[in-house]
């Protein structure tokens, strides 16, 4: 990497169906998994788990191979 190196990558997009699943199962707190609790926060909505959104971004930069082969490990992990 160099400073002002920029790189295009796809949206991260995280299904609902797959976010309440993966977040009853790792992260069980209302904020993922609750509605109508989601609602009466600042979010006012369910937000997924920040482990999920990472690696939901961090497989996009999978895709375009941003880190070449200088990235050892993390590279077939998927979400």
């Amino acid at each position: 990497m160099k400073l002002g190196m920029t790189v295009n990558v796809a949206p991260a997009v995280i299904d609902k169906d797959k976010m309440l699943e993966f977040a009853k199962e790792y992260d069980d707190v209302p904020l993922h998994t609750d509605e109508e609790y989601a609602k009466t926060t600042p979010f006012g909505k369910l937000i997924a788990p920040g482990v999920m959104s990472f690696m939901a971004v961090w497989a996009k930069y999978l895709e375009v191979d941003f880190f070449g082969d200088e990235l050892l490990a993390g590279k077939s992990t998927k979400i």
